[in-house]
């Protein structure tokens, strides 16, 4: 049958169009039959022969058509590769890296517009400079691709990119692989669009680095994050950047104000300024970056308030402000920006109430991080807010006294933080209502009083910390809830430990009990706690054994039972613990010997003082627990000698084997202690070290220590003492010379021991020794004149010993004048002793003293004179020159700003009589004594801040009131100078109240570390600490937190000296 002709026409048609269309499909996605050209095929063949791949992930590298590869793009038109995408599946891993060398055949793919080769390993080799002859590409992405050495400026030449990402990785030691000698090579990149160079070292790059980048108008998402940049231009001659939509300049050493250029470019979305040194205020400028989602100026000293034109930011969805310096109230415009989810203000200083008008249109929040500021919360008993939060910290703020009432309507909060917020309440019943989404619980360091709610429920493996307030009645939280985390420690709990704790609990990673009154025995059920990494029930009046079911907690980093009535062996099981790095068994009754810990080679911390364990130190103990940094042994049976092994244990930093009853000499090996020969120490508590499985720990250790004649309780600082004492033993032999070697020893206890011999003529090396106790012993001969270089030393004591000879004076010596020092010496002489030595140091000659009476008159006007005119000519010279005053003023503000920020460190005051203080600081140097714990060096410290800032902003406060006369200043700086006219009135600046606002924080973590260990008393001849002794602390502490507020209210104090 033959097909009349226009069907056939028609059929063949379709036909062709269907080829046609097929063709074009498959060239694009590799399955032309001609596939890509000869020459670029065989350009991939060259790289993948350099390129070692251990995943095959090139493993269709092999076929005619090279558009059919994995990675490879072919165009659609025409038969040429125009994407080589090489990034690594895995992003950060290293499973699924390339290595090798990039060959330079990728020349010839002269179509090729996208490569990218992140998240590889290229072996440290440089960037390949014949990128920068592939003037066809778009997209270019080197992200972590393992390249060190300089970015050749060649890639400027690559005109068409619009993606260009160069972030790179730090080494191990924390420093860049890749640099960048100049910038220039930037501006010619005019069609730049994104732009990354995250962790890339610019420091090289000179002052001009923005001016280069505004010279890419192109550009709408820059990133110089962790660059080393240390400078930004205060002004630009014309603003380029109209496009830029996101901008990152964190992580660097940026010192300065932030710019006003900044706040014109309008077009900004994300901002991110934080982790840098940015200065002064933020000016109401600020509301002009309307488009504005994310502002981060987290980690800079900036000071001041808010602007109120912040509530312009009517797109603002994040608000990080922490860690600053701000010192002013929240702009009630704050509750306009109803688009914000996180704020993030804690760290600050913000003072003043905030109340409902702070959160009228905040429909959207849901992560409120405000603690450690110093306002007040304060909203009607009746407010409902307008926002759901899921997250709402507010610690070392006043919230209290009683709990806020909104929280009720909270149906989605998932953490609640308000630790130390003053609240004097009862756990109110409503509270229950929002327990059950709680993961995180926080209301420690209050004065929460009555029992637990019986009816709080928790979801599963929440974290719950109720820790140092006045809760009592029996354990609670046991049967409805499954914990990871329970702190119940410094309470009036009581009764026993439930039996099922076991089976109750069986998630729970922390367990901290202690400073309780629990009675009775450790529940064996402990055993089944197999995720436990810490166990803290110290300080209860738990007794029996402990239970061998204790070494099925294989995860067990940290087990204190001290301070109980506990009996019996150790158990051998413990010996299985092989993640234990801190151990205190001490103050209970425990006997036997030395537990079988071989094998616990992660023990840092191990503390077995004050029971009745016998036999000898296993020599294993220096052999295999290499990490151990505190040894403390004291008040035991021990006998037989002093191991040698011991000296093998070089980060040991406190050896303590008093009162037990060993014998033979002191190994002269012991000058092997590494950690305590350095002098200059690095605060590193265990609780850094711990790895607390899926949870953040609570958990901070403690130490009893003899020292300087009494027993101190050290907390956070306990990696800083350094401590040998191995008193009230028998030891004989000499003191041995190579102690002395250990110059980072800041107490030294050999006393009641059968020592004979010198005191080592080398004593004088312990630099940084504070007490030296040798007394009750054997010694003889001379003391050393070399004593008198003991500068720190506060306690020593040489009583009781055959010593003869003059006492040495001069230094820090002269100022122990208790003859008790060196009484039971019948043959010492000279001062403070009424013996006076037969060979004194013969008088002034009465005929030369009117002489050196003048000369001492003299020696003292030449000084007198001298500080004067010195002044005066700084001064005259401060009136004449106007570059030298405004030059002085600078670096004035920039020493007051590092003073602000040395006031984070600060630690708490004391009171000296120092009339020229405030009437408020003198509150707070007072309120450290009702601890009864007093440190001359934070006295010094805290006074040297204060008078030196004082006399710092007097000096600004002259140089800016000589140019204001001069009408050398601007209105910003007349204001500023009435500001600081007020303040001095006051006699207090913004300065000084940072530094004692940031004392208090010191204040609470060191005060309530020792609070529950301060009080003891006797019983039955052991020595028992009351647990609910931290509540003295909490009032001490609220005694500081009020005289705060009177630094904040309080009147003129005049400033004399």
């Amino acid at each position: 049958m033959k097909i009349p002709k226009s069907v056939s026409q028609y059929l063949l048609f379709f036909v062709i169009l269907f080829l046609t269309e097929n063709f074009k499909f498959n060239t694009y996605n590799g399955g032309s039959v001609m596939g890509c050209t000869e020459t670029e095929k065989q350009a991939l063949i060259e790289l993948k022969s350099g390129l070692k791949d251990h995943m095959n992930r090139l493993s269709t590298w092999v076929d005619r058509n090279c558009c059919t590869w994995k990675g490879v793009s072919c165009s659609n038109e025409t038969r040429h590769v125009v994407k080589l995408d090489l990034r690594n599946p895995y992003n950060k891993s290293e499973k699924g890296c390339l290595s090798g060398k990039i060959n330079a055949s990728l020349i010839r793919l002269q179509h090729l517009t996208y490569l990218d080769l992140s998240f590889n390993d290229f072996g440290g080799s440089p960037v390949p400079e014949f990128i920068g002859s592939m003037t066809t590409l778009n997209y270019l992405n080197l992200e972590s691709a393992g390249f060190i050495g300089t970015i050749p400026w060649q890639i400027g030449n690559l005109s068409n990119l619009h993606f260009l990402s160069l972030q790179s990785a730090f080494s191990p030691n924390g420093l860049p692989v890749l640099k960048v000698d100049g910038l220039e090579w930037l501006s010619r990149l005019s069609s730049l669009e994104y732009l990354h160079m995250g962790k890339v070292d610019l420091s090289g790059v000179g002052d001009a680095w923005f001016e280069v980048i505004n010279r890419v108008p192109s550009l709408s998402y820059l990133s110089i994050s962790n660059c080393f940049l240390n400078t930004i231009p205060s002004s630009l001659p014309s603003l380029n950047l109209k496009s830029l939509v996101y901008l990152d300049i964190s992580h660097n050493n940026i010192s300065s104000a932030i710019p006003n250029w900044l706040f014109n470019v309008t077009s900004l979305v994300n901002l991110s300024l934080h982790k840098n040194k940015f200065y002064g205020y933020v000016p109401e400028l600020l509301g002009q970056l309307t488009n504005l989602r994310t502002l981060d100026v987290s980690n800079n000293l900036l000071r001041g308030s808010i602007p109120f034109s912040v509530g312009k930011l009517r797109s603002l969805k994040q608000l990080i402000l922490r860690e600053n310096l701000f010192d002013g109230t929240l702009p009630s415009s704050l509750g306009q920006l109803s688009q914000l989810v996180e704020l993030n203000i804690a760290y600050n200083f913000f003072h003043g109430d905030l109340s409902e008008i702070h959160f009228t249109d905040l429909k959207r929040l849901n992560m409120m991080l405000a603690h450690s500021n110093c306002f007040t919360l304060k909203v009607d008993s009746d407010w409902v807010p307008p926002f759901q939060l899921e997250i709402f910290t507010v610690r070392n703020s006043n919230v209290g006294p009683l709990f806020p009432s909104w929280l009720r309507t909270q149906k989605v909060l998932r953490s609640l933080d308000l630790s130390n917020t003053s609240i004097i309440d009862t756990i109110p019943d409503w509270f229950g209502k929002i327990t059950p989404h709680l993961y995180q619980l926080k209301l420690s360091y209050n004065k929460i009083h009555g029992q637990v709610p019986t009816s709080l429920e928790f979801p599963h493996r929440a974290k719950v910390s109720l820790s140092s307030n006045s809760l009592d009645g029996l354990f609670p939280l046991t049967s409805l809830n499954s914990f990871s985390l329970l702190d119940l420690s410094n309470n009036h709990f009581f009764g026993p430990i439930p039996l099922h704790i076991g089976e109750e609990m069986p998630s729970l990673q922390v367990l901290s009990v202690s400073g309780n009154l629990f009675n009775g025995s450790i529940p064996t059920s402990i055993g089944k706690l197999h995720n436990l990494t810490i166990l803290d029930l110290a300080r209860n009046q738990l007794v029996g054994s402990i239970p061998e079911s204790l070494g099925n907690c294989s995860r067990m980093q940290v087990l204190n039972l001290e301070s109980n009535y506990l009996s019996g062996e150790i158990p051998k099981s413990i010996g299985r613990l092989i993640s234990l790095m801190s151990m205190q068994l001490g103050n209970n009754s425990l006997s036997g010997e030395f537990p079988p810990l071989k094998s616990c080679v992660s023990l840092m911390l191990l503390d077995l003082g004050e029971n009745k364990l016998s036999g000898n130190i296993p020599t294993w103990v220096g052999e295999s627990l290499l990490s151990l940094m505190i040894l403390r042994l004291r008040s035991n049976i021990f006998e037989g000698t002093l191991p040698p092994q011991l000296s093998f244990l070089s980060s040991l930093q406190v050896l303590d084997i008093a009162n037990n009853k060993l014998s033979g000499s002191i190994p002269q090996s012991f000058n092997n202690f590494t950690a305590m020969a350095n002098s200059q120490k690095i605060n590193r508590s265990l609780r850094d070290r711990l790895v607390i499985y899926g949870s953040v720990t609570f958990y901070a250790e403690s130490l009893s220590i003899v020292m300087k004649g009494r027993t101190l309780v050290y907390g956070s600082t306990l990696s800083l003492v350094t401590v040998i004492d191995i008193s009230s033993n028998s030891l004989t032999g000499e003191i041995p010379e190579s102690l002395t070697k250990l110059m980072g020893l800041l107490a030294l206890n050999l006393s009641m021991n059968h020592l004979t011999g010198n005191i080592p003529n080398e004593i004088g090396n312990f630099r940084n020794l504070e007490s030296l106790d040798v007394s009750n012993n054997h010694l003889y001969g001379e003391i050393p004149v070399s004593i008198t270089d003991l500068n720190f030393l506060i306690a020593l004591n040489l009583s009781n010993n055959n010593l003869s000879g003059k006492i040495p004076m001069g230094n820090q010596l002269q100022t122990l004048d208790d003859p008790s020092i060196y009484s039971g010496n019948p043959l010492l002489c000279g001062y403070p002793l009424p013996m006076k030595c037969t060979k004194e140091t013969p008088p002034v000659n009465p005929a030369h003293e009117g002489e050196e009476v003048v000369k001492l008159v003299w020696l003292e006007t030449s000084f007198g004179f001298g500080f004067s005119f010195g002044i005066l000519g700084l001064f005259i010279v401060l009136f004449i020159s106007k570059p030298c005053c405004d030059a002085l003023s600078y670096y004035l503000d920039v020493i007051i700003d590092k003073v602000s920020g040395i006031g984070k460190i600060c630690l708490p005051h004391y009171s000296m009589g120092c009339h020229w203080l405030p009437s408020g600081i003198m509150k707070l140097l007072e309120c450290e004594t009702q601890g009864g714990k007093i440190n001359s060096l934070r006295v010094l410290l805290i006074l040297s801040i204060g008078y030196w800032t004082k006399l710092l902003l007097n000096m600004r406060r002259f140089l800016l009131d000589r140019r204001c006369k001069k009408n050398e200043v601007s209105d910003n700086e007349k204001d500023i100078i009435d500001r600081l006219i007020v303040l001095m009135r006051q006699s207090k600046s913004g300065s000084l109240s940072q530094v004692i606002r940031h004392g208090s924080s010191m204040l609470s973590e060191s005060q309530f570390m020792a609070g529950s260990n301060t009080t003891s008393f006797h019983s039955e001849g052991k020595q028992i600490r009351h647990p609910n002794q931290s509540h003295k602390t909490v009032d001490t502490f609220l005694t500081c937190q009020r005289a705060l507020k009177s630094l904040e209210d309080s009147s003129s104090s005049s400033f004399t000296t």
